[in-house]
């Protein structure tokens, strides 16, 4: 099948342009839990806590990082777009990657969860293999 000059053309500048931006893809191990509905009351102090298995979340989470990942994306001239596909164990938890927005942030991949401007967001039923599967990509304005 022949292509036009206009076709490659237009191609060629989407692969370039797919070049210079910056992305992450991260899969991270182990059940991700909300962060809202995981706070438990503080019985030593005023305030909330997060539930351990939170905690134990974020925790893995962090660890699962890898130095080449820790890109600091982002800026307000630089939005984010992300791609998050949440594997529960079961069908019982809600959709919510708040925690991983402020875990990725954490984690120095972004700069900020702020300069998040387009978010698709996904849930599935894994029992094996609960994991998050995150993708981070710069994009222009």
């Amino acid at each position: 099948m022949a292509h036009s000059f206009a076709d490659l053309t237009v191609n060629a500048k989407a692969d370039r342009d797919r070049a210079k931006s910056r992305f992450v893809h991260l899969v991270i191990l182990g059940a991700c839990y909300s962060g809202k509905n995981s706070m438990m009351p503080n019985r030593h102090r005023p305030g909330m806590l997060k539930n351990p298995k939170a905690r134990s979340f974020e925790r893995d989470f962090l660890y699962q990082i890898k130095p080449e990942h820790r890109k600091e994306l982002g800026s307000r001239k630089r939005p984010l777009r992300t791609i998050i596909t949440i594997y529960y164990p079961s069908r019982r938890q809600d959709l919510s990657p708040e925690l991983v927005y402020d875990l990725l942030q954490k984690g120095q991949v972004i700069l900020n969860d702020r300069h998040i401007r387009e978010k698709h967001e996904y849930a599935e039923v894994d029992k094996q293999n609960p994991r998050v599967e995150i993708w981070v990509e710069e994009i222009g304005n």
